[in-house]
């Protein structure tokens, strides 16, 4: 075993506010054999928000999220730890040998332990960290989280082993097991961007579905199907970003800051990456040259979002009911504003690229069959408003490919 190793990571990441879909983007794009098919597989995903319909009693629960396909160039797997297994002495050992396997680790720690990190010798906070790397002679860890709560920003720092080890300890004694989560770059992993995947993706988004078939297609090692976020429970799209607006003053009442905070953050997140996908559509002879000035207007709406994320940083502290009226304005004026330069974008025959419509009448034909199948499949277990938009939506699709 090496005295010292440490896996890559890239400084950039298109999504920060969730550790488990950061980590994995910053360590594809930090591998040279797969960063460029990476942006691709990028560039093709994450075109959709998720935002529960209710509010959860649960205290720590986010409510609003960017949608998580899953990675296809991490394999991820799990081992559950309980107290047994810390009870033996090679129980770091099987850590490092996780790191020197190449694989990113995923653990709960118990933060009262943890020197450098919110809840230091005060508050037992159960927090999940990423240890991605070690130094046996200086017997420390390297990891990846969010140390200081208050700030939310993602950051490296050291764990040392005995403090590794008390927190882990800690953390089972109260969980009774935890599970570890582990990935490893499957560098062999190939991507081709498809721009008519994508201008579908965008169309759900602007119409506010997700049909059941691409969360199958998207996430099928996941058991997505009975558990909490299953589709009856969630509404996507631009009205995910609406019902977030809906959702802030109550959030607020509940004294929840920093979740209205992480939630604003993964719109202004989301939103940077939807920049960078139309800047690479119109790069790409996507739209024509009369869709640039559509594409610099959208920028100003990314601009617009930090601006809110910053009104809220500073009502946090002065709690001015002006400053929240003005937040869910400016939402509601961004989510209107961005419908509108999208829908343009994709629907308008003088903005879109004559290369961007090649697509055979067959193809979209049977893919309308799928989409039939499978949500006429789950109507039967579930009755739900957002299945039947998403059958409206089939129906729609299949009249314009009958016209064409």
């Amino acid at each position: 075993m090496n005295h010292k190793f440490i896996l890559p990571l890239s400084d950039e990441s298109p999504i920060r506010y969730d550790l488990k879909m950061a980590v994995p983007l910053m360590a594809v794009l930090a591998c040279s054999n797969i960063a460029t098919d990476a942006k691709n597989w990028i560039y093709s995903n994450y075109m959709q928000l998720v935002c529960r319909k209710r509010l959860s009693k649960i205290i720590k629960y986010n409510h609003f999220h960017i949608y998580d396909a899953q990675n296809i160039f991490v394999f991820r797997r799990f081992r559950i730890i309980n107290q047994n297994d810390c009870q033996k002495q090679n129980i770091l050992q099987d850590f490092l040998r996780y790191i020197n396997e190449e694989n990113y680790i995923y653990v709960k720690l118990d933060r009262y332990y943890l020197s450098n990190f919110t809840g230091y010798n005060e508050n037992h906070i159960l927090h999940t960290e990423c240890i991605y790397g070690y130094d046996i002679i200086q017997r420390e860890l390297y990891s990846i989280g969010f140390p200081n709560l208050s700030n939310g920003k993602l950051e490296k720092t050291i764990i040392k082993f005995d403090d590794f080890i008390n927190a882990l300890n800690s953390t089972i004694k109260i969980k009774k097991r935890i599970v570890v989560t582990l990935d490893m770059l499957n560098k062999e992993q190939k991507f081709e961007f498809n721009y008519n995947t994508v201008f579908q993706q965008l169309e759900y988004y602007v119409n506010s579905v997700l049909p059941i078939e691409h969360i199958c297609e998207t996430n099928k090692d996941k058991y997505t199907v009975f558990s909490w976020d299953f589709p009856i429970n969630q509404i996507y799209g631009i009205s995910a970003a609406n019902r977030l607006t809906e959702m802030i003053p109550d959030l607020v009442k509940r004294k929840q800051f920093s979740r209205v905070r992480i939630m604003l953050q993964a719109l202004l997140e989301f939103e940077e990456l939807m920049f960078e996908r139309l800047s690479f559509l119109y790069k790409n002879n996507c739209f024509t040259q009369e869709s640039k000035h559509l594409i610099d207007s959208y920028k100003e709406i990314v601009k617009k979002y930090e601006i809110i994320r910053n009104i809220f940083i500073k009502y946090e502290y002065q709690q001015e009911p002006e400053r929240l009226k003005k937040i869910q304005n400016l939402l509601y004026n961004n989510q209107n504003e961005e419908k509108e330069i999208i829908s343009k974008l994709i629907y308008s025959e003088s903005n879109i690229a004559n290369t961007s419509k090649s697509k055979s009448f067959q193809k979209k034909l049977k893919k309308i069959f799928i989409r039939f199948r499978n949500v006429f499949y789950y109507y039967f277990y579930f009755s739900t408003k957002q299945i039947l938009k998403s059958i409206w939506c089939i129906l729609t699709d299949y009249k314009k490919d009958v016209k064409k």
